[in-house]
């Protein structure tokens, strides 16, 4: 997508449809952007500005957190390894401040998560085989300020230091890799073209909430969906789908409603 086309109706945009990439223009009652807030609004919105409720709730957001993260491939299956659970939380303390902190930081981290995609479905790898994400959450600025010349041997280090602590609770593991790809935070940056790599929307805290922040109203029939809606985070993001498809579906009804009776 190129640009989400509006025009204005009472003073105030409203979504019409959408330009592609190719220049082909497609109509549309609702435009729903799974891009973040900040590139929906600030960049693909056909707008001459940005609109001004939108400029103020951005002036007291911060990014949040993307993720350093490891795919491997193992030619042992997770029961060999000892994997039982898909989703596995390994953590040397539980001071929250401190994992936290870290996230800010090339130190090693204090709390990881290994997935196994096969204890869920085993036919995700071929057979005596498995697959798994290995990661820990980690601010872009951490990469974004760093020189590109010691990009390279940066993450590879870095990703030596999550195999190990792993090894600690999964022995054998880093001798059953096959196959291996290591993503930073400014990998996650390029692929899902967030600010910072941010993969949970803007950093969260109270004031995100919806007893402090409503919708935004200044773009009519649009709306922004996944991480970026809401206060963001792991389960909110599947929430916001179904939230946003009530809504249109709801609007779009009562539409239909009025034009039958008129």
């Amino acid at each position: 997508m190129d640009k989400i086309l509006t025009s204005d109706f009472h003073d105030k945009p409203t979504a019409v449809g959408v330009r592609t990439e190719f220049g082909e223009e497609i109509s549309s009652e609702w435009v729903v952007s799974n891009a973040s807030s900040v590139l929906t609004y600030g960049e693909l919105l056909d707008t001459p500005t940005m609109p001004k409720e939108i400029q103020q709730d951005f002036k007291s957001r911060e990014i949040g957190t993307s993720a350093f993260c490891l795919y491997i491939g193992l030619d042992r299956t997770p029961e060999e390894l000892g994997i039982k659970n898909a989703s596995t939380f390994m953590c040397n303390t539980m001071d929250e401040e401190l994992m936290h902190a870290k996230m800010s930081t090339m130190e090693d981290p204090v709390a990881t998560m290994l997935t196994c995609y096969n204890v869920d479905d085993p036919s995700f790898a071929p057979p005596g085989k498995s697959q798994v994400s290995l990661l820990c959450l980690q601010y872009g600025e951490v990469w974004d300020n760093m020189a590109p010349e010691d990009y390279a041997q940066a993450k590879y280090k870095f990703a030596d230091v999550l195999i190990d602590q792993a090894e600690k609770t999964f022995p054998g593991l880093r001798d059953s890799i096959e196959e291996i790809e290591v993503a930073t935070p400014l990998t996650m940056m390029r692929y899902l073209n967030t600010p910072g790599g941010a993969i949970y929307g803007f950093r969260q805290n109270a004031q995100d909430s919806i007893l402090y922040r409503k919708p935004y109203r200044s773009v009519d029939n649009l709306q922004v969906v996944g991480s970026w809606n809401g206060v963001g985070g792991f389960q909110p993001t599947y929430m916001a789908g179904p939230a946003i498809a009530r809504i249109v579906l709801k609007t779009l009804k009562a539409k239909k409603e009025e034009v039958a009776h008129v």
